[in-house]
């Protein structure tokens, strides 16, 4: 656990930087608008990340390979 803490801080250190540079959060910032706009922001990353590795990936479960509307074969699309 103790392993866990330590790399969520590294990550939410990195994160600060990234976000909000060398100063950290701007003065006057309100707590709630800016945890609702970074839950947002990482959510939405982080899903279309996962989305993409799934899309990737090379072996597909069995249901995920034949179309449910019809018989043939799932072919894959390219992402916009």
């Amino acid at each position: 656990m103790a392993r866990k803490k330590s790399r969520a801080g590294g990550v939410a250190k990195s994160l600060v930087e990234r976000i909000y540079g060398p100063d950290g959060l701007p003065w006057g910032a309100k707590l709630d608008e800016l945890v609702d706009a970074e839950r947002q922001m990482l959510s939405e990353k982080m899903l279309a990340r996962a989305l993409e590795r799934q899309a990737e990936s090379e072996e597909r479960p069995e249901p995920f390979v034949k179309c449910s509307g019809c018989p043939g074969p799932v072919e894959a699309v390219a992402a916009y």
